[in-house]
């Protein structure tokens, strides 16, 4: 796990800054209203592709862990993405054909309704893949795969917007498709080359897969209930947003989204590692470790997290224009309050896992389906505007970013509670944690930014220096306070020169 987790840090390295690129050439390349549209279609097709699977993905991959040489799981797996696919695309078609999606997609055209659908599938499959190579433990392959692909991507859009500017979305769609079916292609060859196949040739019939069939559903069959409402909840709050708001606060709300993301990608790596060995460690019966490791990387990641995401919500001004250009300069206030979303959003993936790699989804479900109904009634109150009966703030994209954070914070420490009486430790040392931790890396920032800004007044230098400053003071003080990493000096030593001598 040390070397897989090693090599997922440093390619993040390499994909982070080239995933910043991408992602400040996407705004610009389609305009705030185009932006808003495909951020619409995109959110609501991956968010049916989660309720068609309804948490199977997360089964397959703990199965896997568990047995990597169980090809028969494999197999039966991709057989359920394919009638995911069939399932997909009927009710799409249904929905048109009935006169319907323009309900749903709203102002969006039918070509874009398919392409986002396609998208979706293939978004899908390629999560498929990365499962099933992380289970095998080829993750170093994958992940070299997945920066190629990366790389290949930031060229292809690169010369795209050097050539023609602006394009429209069913193009964008197009070349998006084209790519992630590369990053397929690319984690067939993988598998090939480790004697594996990505479709394993192997007969199933009644005898053989009803066993499967049966622990898939034991393990999902809970989660049923919470997909239904995590869809209604995820898509109606968008839905809102470009109903009474309209498509380019829904792109401004999409930019800044994109831009608090960029903190999860220092952690969502490590996530399916953390699945892999709760799995292993569930299997075992090992509580102690689970226990051990949780604390760890709750600490860990909470504290990377936090020194990201407060030094983007610090510099949210100038990150938005290198990231999307004057056009959304709008968009700075939601970008100062999203990216305070993604530190509890790390948790939440914490949490979800450890629930998840030991088997208590009827307890997810129960505290997860409290939060939809709460969400969708806030976003309605924040984002509609005054006339609706009397109720909306008229917030727009801010209302949502608002409601985001807040009900974060809320249900990730609420499962946070119930994940420390099933490991059996401290929750108010946990939660007194995240607020002493916060506190001291916001208090950090700002005396550093008012010390910077008091000694430099060119504004690319001064936060180039602001930044270096900042991130060597909060390494430091995480490498020698134990309390805020929950590693000691010696130990970090000790995994560095381990991982380094092998």
């Amino acid at each position: 796990m040390k070397r897989d987790f090693l090599f997922k840090v440093l390619t993040n390295l390499i994909r982070v800054p080239v995933t910043f690129l991408l992602q400040a050439i996407f705004p610009r390349l389609l305009g705030p209203s185009n932006y808003g549209n495909y951020e619409f279609l995109t959110n609501l097709s991956n968010r049916i592709v989660i309720f068609f699977e309804t948490g199977t993905s997360t089964a397959f991959y703990t199965m896997l862990s568990k047995k990597n040489n169980d090809m028969l799981l494999v197999r039966l797996y991709w057989w359920f993405g394919f009638l995911v696919t069939v399932i997909y695309i009927v009710f799409v078609s249904a929905l048109v054909f009935i006169g319907f999606a323009n309900k749903i997609w709203i102002g969006q055209s039918k070509l874009d309704i398919y392409l986002s659908v396609i998208w979706g599938i293939i978004i899908f499959y390629n999560s498929i893949g990365i499962k099933y190579i992380d289970a095998i433990r080829l993750t170093k392959r994958g992940e070299i795969i997945k920066s190629i692909q990366l790389l290949i991507s930031l060229l292809v859009f690169g010369l795209v917007f050097y050539l023609f500017d602006m394009i429209n979305i069913s193009v964008f769609f197009i070349i998006q498709i084209t790519l992630q079916i590369m990053l397929l292609v690319g984690f067939k060859i993988v598998l090939n080359y480790n004697g594996f196949k990505l479709i394993p040739k192997i007969k199933l019939d009644k005898e053989n897969i009803l066993p499967y069939i049966k622990n898939f559903w034991d393990y999902s069959n809970p989660l049923i209930l919470l997909s239904i409402l995590v869809l209604l909840g995820s898509v109606g709050q968008r839905w809102i947003l470009q109903r009474y708001a309209g498509s380019i606060q829904q792109g401004y709300f999409g930019v800044s989204f994109k831009i608090g993301a960029f903190i999860f990608l220092f952690t969502s790596s490590i996530i399916p590692l953390l699945t892999r060995e709760f799995s292993t460690l569930h299997s075992k019966k090992d509580l102690t470790t689970i226990s051990e490791v949780f604390l760890i990387s709750f600490k860990s990641f909470y504290f990377i997290a936090a020194i990201i995401g407060v030094f983007i919500s610090f510099h949210s001004s100038f990150i938005l224009s290198l990231f999307a250009g004057n056009e959304y300069n709008k968009a700075v206030g939601i970008i100062t309050v999203m990216a305070f979303y993604p530190i509890h959003q790390t948790l939440g993936q914490l949490n979800g896992t450890l629930f998840y790699s030991t088997n208590r989804t009827s307890q997810y479900r129960n505290i997860g389906i409290i939060f939809v109904p709460i969400s969708l009634i806030l976003s309605y109150i924040l984002i509609t505007p005054r006339e609706n009966m009397g109720l909306g703030f008229g917030l727009g994209a801010l209302g949502l970013a608002y409601q985001m954070v807040f009900l974060q914070v809320v249900s990730v420490n609420t499962f946070l509670y119930f994940n420390s009486i099933y490991l059996k430790i401290n929750y108010i040392k946990l939660l007194i944690y995240q607020v002493i931790t916060l506190i001291v890396i916001v208090t950090i920032s700002y005396i550093n930014n008012y010390i910077i800004q008091q000694l430099i007044s060119n504004n690319y230098l001064e936060t180039f220096i602001e930044f270096l400053l900042f991130i060597v003071i909060t390494f430091v003080l995480g490498y020698r306070v134990t309390y805020f990493t929950g590693v000691s000096r010696d130990k970090v030593n000790k995994i560095i020169f381990s991982i380094f001598l092998k």
